[in-house]
């Protein structure tokens, strides 16, 4: 089952947050940081290839400086 790659934004290369079940559609909001509960999501998701790894590299923010 793929449930995980359900929450995946192609374009984006991170998941959603979630899904409103009141309006029927996936959060305009995403995960993209590498300390949050994302990465075991993550880390399944790219075992079970439901999303390519580039994935993972665009966990974590870039820094400013």
């Amino acid at each position: 089952m793929r449930w995980i790659s359900i929450f995946y934004h192609p374009q984006r290369r991170v998941f959603h947050i979630g899904f409103n079940l009141d309006a029927g559609q996936l959060d305009n909001s995403y995960y993209d940081l590498l300390a949050s509960e994302a990465r075991i999501a993550s880390i399944i998701a790219l075992a079970k290839g439901e999303v390519p790894q580039t994935h993972w590299l665009q966990l974590g923010r870039r820094s400013r400086g």
